[in-house]
C-alpha cells in the first residue's frame, strides 16, 4: 500500500489523484456544488478541471512558498467576469448619482469638502478584480456622502413652512466653530425663561435676552451665525438657512416678549445727519460755532434739527485742515458723549467718519471701508472717494464722501471721476458679480465737493446772483445737467440756498472770483459744488428733513451743507402665522422683457440672473426665447419658481429682487437693476430701472405674482395681511418646474465681527467683473445739455424741483414712491448756454491741417513732440477726450513752461476741438 501511495503521488496528471484532490471532490459532493441549482454548469466544469488536474497540486506548492496562487486567480478571475461587467455598470450608476448632486451644489454655489474616488487598477488580473471591488464600494459611499451633504442644506417647498412646535422651548442643532475646530453641539431658546441656552437646556450655559448683545449673519457662509455676548463672540454653522432663520426669529421673539409692545413691529425710524464740508486747508475756529451746522441751522429748506434726536451722524470734508485728532475731538465735544464712533477713513485730505448713539451700536454689523483715488494718473488721492458701508439690524447702509476734478471746463473729467468711483470701490457683497456700490445697499448716500459748477462767464453769473433766484442759478447747474449720464437714479433735495462756493475767507457777503494761480489769474464763479444725493431700493421709506447751508461758519471758501433724512430700519422679522401649508407660496415669474440702449447689431442673446435675501438663490433663467439684441424677452417656461424661506407677505413685501442681464456668449454682465416686491404684491407687475456703472442703459419689465403652492382655491394673505392686495391664483405651482433652494450665494464677509477665516477667504477673492461703461466719455459733451424734468428717474419721494414727476409725500406717512422709466435723451436739445461774452477770443489758428489724430500718440506724433506723450499719459490725460480740461495752467504744472510749446500745444487742442 504504501509503493502504491508513493506511485500516486508521483503520477500527478497522468489521470491519478492524489489525496489533496480526493479530499476537494469529496467536499464538492458533500457540499453539493455540482448540484446545477446551486452552480451554474459554466462554473462546475472550470472548477472540476481545477480540481481533477495537477492545477490544484501546482498551487499547493505556490501557497507552501508563499507565493501567489496564479491557477486559483485565474479561476476566480474567469467565474468575475459577469460581475466585472455589470460592476462597470454599477460603478457609472454611481458616478451619475454623485456627478448629480455635485452640480447641484455648484449651482446653488455652496460648497462642502471634495471627496473623489481614487483611479483603481492593479498589476496582474487579481489585484485588478479586488481593486474593483474595493472601488465599487467607495463609489456607493461617494454618492451617499454627495448626496447626504447636498440634500441636508436643501429647503423645499414641503419644508418651508414646517417649523418644529414652538412650546416652551426650541432646540437647534449646530456646529460650533473655533479657530482650529469644529464640535457638534445644540442651542436652545427657552421662551418661557427668555433665555438661550448653548448645549441642553440642563446643563448648557445660559444667557438672558439682554446678554446676547448682537447676532450677526454671515454673507459668506449663509449656515453660519455669531453671536456675541459680553464675554466674546460664539460662531455657530447651521443644517440649513431656514433653521438659521427660525433661530433668529425665536432670538428675536424673546428679545420683543419682554421689551415694550413696539419692539414686535418690523421697522422702526430713524433720523440720519449728514455734513459736507470743503475746509480749504485750514481749521475752524474754536470761535465758530459748529453746532450750528449739526443743528441744520443756516438757509435750509426745513427746520433747525435737535442734535440728540439724531441716530446717525455722518461728516464728511475735503481739504481737509489740521490733525485728525483734533477735528474727531471737535465734533465730538459737539455732538455729546451719547455719540460712538463706529468708523473712519481717509484718503489724504479726504475724510470720513460715522458716528451713532450708543445703544444703537450692537445693531451695527458688517463694516466695510474702501477708497478710490482719482487724481494725478488716476492715483494721486488728493482727488478721490472714501465710503463707509455697514448694517444697521437688517438694512444696509453706504455713506460715500469725494471730491471730485476741480476746474469750470472739466466735466468731462468729473463724470469720469464718477464712473472710477463707482468701478473700483471694493465695498458690498463681491459675490453679486456685476453688481456695483450704488445697487447694493438699500440707502447710498454721495456726498462732498463734486466741483459740477455753473456755465457761464463772470459777467453772466455775477448778473444772475444780483437779479435772478436759486432756479435760475440751477438752470445752467453742471451737474444736473449730467444727471442723465452719472449717478442715475439719485436724487437731491429742494436747494434754497445760493453757492457755497466760492466765498472770501472771514465773511459770507461776498463771493472771491479771482484766484491767483502759477499761470496768473484764474476767474471761478460762484457754484454749488457742495451736494448730496442719495439712491434707495425701491419703495423705500426716505423723507428729508432740512437741507441746506450754515452762514457763520467762514474759515473756507466753502460753507457747510447739512442734511437730514428720515428712513425706516428693518428689524429682524418674526413669522406672525403659525405652521399653514396654506399660507405656502412661491414667486412665479411670467415674463419679463428689456429695453436696453445698445447700438449692437448682434443677435446676442441672454440670461437674466436673480439674487435676494429672501430665497436661497442666485438664480439664471435661460436665454431669452424672443426679441431682439436690443429688445430680449423671455416667457414663462424660461423661468423656474422661486420658493422663500419665510412664506409671509408681510415679510416678503419688504424684500426686493436684484437681476443682472448677462451676454450667453461672453458671461459679461451688461447691465443692473432691483425691483421691489411690493410691486408685484400691488400689481403683478415692476418696472426697474437697468444701469451700468451708475449710467442708465435701459429698463426691465417683470411681470410676477405669488402663488399658492396647495391649491388654487387658496388665498396666500391672512386677515391679518387685509392692507395687501390678495392675488389671484391663475394656476397650481405644481404644475410648474421648481427650483431646488440651497444655502446662500456666498457674499462679502462682515468686516465688523467677522471671524479670521471669513477675512482671509475675503482676502483670497479677486473682485468681481463689472458692467461695461453704457456710454464713451467721447459722449459727454464739454458743456453737457440741459436736464429735462421728465428724465430724471426716481426712487423717492419728491423734494426737489426737478424730481417733481413724483407725488409730494405728506409730513407725517411717506407714501413709496413708484419707480417711473424714461429713456435718457443721449440726443437732447443743445447746451443751455449764456451769451458769449464779448471779450471772448476768436477761434485759433489750426495748427492739425492733414490729419485729425485718433489717440495721444498720435498727437503728439503729428504735432512734433513724441517725447510729451509720457507726460501726459502719467498725468492721467490717456484719452483724447480729456485734452478738453487742459489749459495753460495744466500745462505749467506738467513743467511745460516754453512759451513756444505752451501756444502750440493748446492751439492743437483748439483745433481737434473744433473739428470733433
Amino acid at each position: 500500500d504504501d509503493d502504491d501511495d508513493d506511485d500516486d503521488t508521483a503520477m500527478l496528471g497522468d489521470g491519478f489523484l492524489c489525496e489533496n484532490q480526493r479530499n476537494i471532490i469529496d467536499s464538492m459532493h458533500s457540499l453539493k456544488l455540482s448540484s446545477s441549482n446551486t452552480v451554474d454548469p459554466t462554473f462546475f466544469e472550470h472548477l472540476n478541471t481545477y480540481v481533477n488536474s495537477s492545477n490544484v497540486c501546482e498551487d499547493v506548492g505556490a501557497a507552501k512558498a508563499e507565493r501567489s496562487l496564479n491557477i486559483l486567480d485565474k479561476l476566480i478571475v474567469d467565474a468575475a467576469q459577469p460581475l466585472l461587467r455589470e460592476m462597470e455598470m454599477f460603478e457609472k450608476r454611481m458616478t451619475a448619482l454623485s456627478n448629480l448632486f455635485e452640480y447641484a451644489s455648484y449651482r446653488q454655489q455652496y460648497s462642502h469638502p471634495k471627496r473623489s474616488v481614487p483611479i483603481h487598477g492593479g498589476d496582474n488580473p487579481m489585484e485588478a478584480l479586488l481593486s474593483t471591488i474595493d472601488h465599487l464600494k467607495l463609489h456607493i459611499e461617494n454618492a451617499q456622502y454627495h448626496g447626504q451633504m447636498h440634500l441636508k442644506h436643501v429647503v423645499c417647498k414641503h419644508s418651508l413652512a414646517n417649523p418644529q412646535p414652538e412650546g416652551e422651548a426650541r432646540e437647534f442643532k449646530v456646529i460650533r466653530i473655533n479657530q482650529l475646530t469644529k464640535s457638534a453641539t445644540s442651542l436652545v431658546v427657552n421662551f418661557l425663561e427668555r433665555k438661550m441656552y448653548l448645549g441642553d437646556a440642563d446643563g448648557g450655559k445660559g444667557f438672558l435676552h439682554n446678554e446676547i448683545l448682537k447676532v450677526i449673519k454671515s454673507r459668506s457662509n449663509k449656515l453660519r451665525l455669531g453671536i456675541e455676548t459680553a464675554a466674546k463672540r460664539r460662531d455657530f454653522q447651521f443644517s440649513s438657512i431656514l433653521s438659521r432663520e427660525e433661530f433668529c426669529q425665536a432670538l428675536q421673539k424673546i428679545k420683543a416678549d419682554e421689551s415694550s409692545s413696539s419692539s414686535g413691529d418690523s421697522s422702526r425710524e430713524m433720523k440720519v445727519f449728514i455734513g459736507t464740508f470743503n475746509m480749504g486747508d485750514t481749521t475752524v475756529p474754536k470761535e465758530q460755532d459748529l453746532s450750528t451746522w449739526f443743528k441744520c441751522s443756516g438757509v435750509s429748506n426745513g427746520v433747525t434739527q435737535d442734535i440728540t434726536g439724531y441716530d446717525i451722524i455722518v461728516v464728511g470734508t475735503q481739504e481737509s485742515g489740521g490733525s485728525e485728532k483734533d477735528w474727531l475731538a471737535r465734533i465730538k465735544d459737539t455732538i455729546g458723549e451719547e455719540f460712538v464712533q463706529i468708523s473712519y477713513i481717509k484718503l489724504l485730505a479726504i475724510r470720513l467718519v460715522v458716528f451713532t448713539k450708543s445703544c444703537h451700536f450692537n445693531l451695527i454689523s458688517h463694516l466695510q471701508t474702501g477708497h478710490v483715488a482719482t487724481g494725478i494718473a488716476n492715483r494721486y488721492g488728493n482727488k478721490g472717494g472714501v465710503a463707509i458701508s455697514f448694517f444697521v439690524d437688517q438694512t444696509s447702509f453706504c455713506f460715500l464722501n469725494c471730491h471730485l476734478a476741480a476746474n469750470q471746463h472739466k466735466v468731462v473729467r468729473r463724470n469720469s471721476n464718477i464712473r472710477d468711483i463707482i468701478k473700483k470701490l471694493q465695498i458690498g457683497q463681491k459675490k453679486l458679480v456685476g453688481f456695483d456700490m450704488t445697487s447694493q445697499f438699500h440707502y447710498v448716500f454721495w456726498f462732498g465737493d463734486m466741483n459740477y459748477r455753473l456755465n457761464g462767464s463772470r459777467d453772466q453769473i455775477e448778473t444772475l446772483l444780483k437779479t435772478k433766484g436759486v432756479p435760475d442759478l440751477l438752470e445752467v447747474d453742471q451737474l444736473r445737467a449730467n444727471k442723465t449720464r452719472v449717478l442715475s437714479g439719485f436724487v437731491e433735495g429742494d436747494i434754497v440756498f445760493l453757492p457755497t462756493y466760492r466765498y472770501v475767507r472771514g465773511q459770507r457777503l461776498n463771493y472771491s472770483w479771482e484766484k491767483q494761480k502759477k499761470s496768473g489769474i484764474k476767474i471761478n464763479v460762484p457754484s454749488y459744488c457742495d451736494r448730496v444725493l442719495v439712491k434707495t431700493f425701491p419703495n423705500m421709506f426716505l423723507r428729508q428733513l432740512a437741507y441746506g447751508c450754515t452762514t457763520n461758519i467762514v474759515s473756507s471758501d466753502h460753507s457747510p451743507v447739512f442734511t437730514t433724512y428720515a428712513v425706516s430700519v428693518r428689524k429682524q422679522y418674526i413669522r406672525k402665522h403659525g405652521v399653514d401649508e396654506s399660507k405656502n407660496c412661491a414667486l412665479i415669474i411670467e415674463s419679463a422683457c428689456a429695453d436696453l440702449d445698445t447700438q449692437s447689431a448682434s443677435q446676442t442673446k441672454y440670461h437674466l440672473e436673480f439674487y435676494g435675501s429672501f430665497f436661497g438663490g442666485p438664480m439664471r433663467t435661460k436665454i431669452n426665447s424672443g426679441g431682439t439684441s436690443n429688445s430680449p424677452s423671455w416667457n414663462k417656461d424660461n423661468f423656474e419658481c422661486i420658493f422663500p424661506i419665510i412664506p409671509e407677505i408681510g415679510y416678503l413685501g419688504s424684500e426686493h429682487l436684484l437681476v443682472s442681464v448677462v451676454s450667453s456668449d461672453s458671461e459679461e454682465v451688461l447691465a443692473i437693476g432691483c425691483v421691489s416686491l411690493q410691486d408685484f404684491v400691488d400689481h403683478s407687475s415692476g418696472v426697474c430701472l437697468l444701469t451700468s456703472e451708475g449710467s442708465p442703459v435701459g429698463k426691465l419689465q417683470l411681470s410676477a405674482s405669488f402663488v399658492n403652492t396647495i391649491g388654487e382655491q387658496s388665498s396666500i394673505f391672512s386677515e391679518d395681511d387685509a392692507s395687501h392686495r390678495s392675488v389671484s391664483l391663475q394656476r397650481n405651482v405644481r404644475n410648474r418646474s421648481s427650483a431646488v433652494i440651497s444655502a446662500y450665494s456666498k457674499d462679502t464677509p462682515g468686516a465688523i465681527y467677522t471671524d479670521a477665516a471669513d477675512l482671509d477667504a475675503e482676502k483670497s477673492v479677486p473682485p468681481p467683473p463689472l458692467p461695461p461703461r453704457a456710454h464713451s466719455l467721447g459722449n459727454d459733451p464739454p458743456l453737457p445739455p440741459r436736464l429735462s424734468n421728465s428724465a430724471l428717474p426716481s426712487m423717492m419721494p419728491s423734494i426737489s424741483p426737478f424730481a417733481n414727476q413724483l407725488e409730494q409725500v405728506d409730513v407725517h406717512i411717506a407714501k413709496p414712491a413708484s419707480l417711473p422709466f424714461t429713456r435718457p435723451p443721449m440726443d437732447d436739445q443743445p447746451p443751455k448756454m449764456l451769451p458769449r461774452s464779448p471779450i471772448d477770443s476768436q477761434p485759433p489758428k489750426m495748427i492739425l491741417q492733414s490729419e485729425t489724430p485718433d489717440s495721444v500718440q498720435e498727437f503728439f506724433r503729428l504735432l512734433g513732440y513724441p517725447m510729451l506723450t509720457p507726460l501726459f499719459l502719467e498725468a492721467g490725460y490717456d484719452d483724447l477726450d480729456f485734452f478738453s480740461d487742459i489749459g495753460n495752467e495744466e500745462l505749467m504744472e506738467m513743467g511745460i513752461t516754453d512759451p513756444t510749446t505752451l501756444s502750440t500745444i493748446l492751439s492743437a487742442i483748439e483745433n481737434i476741438d473744433a473739428s470733433a
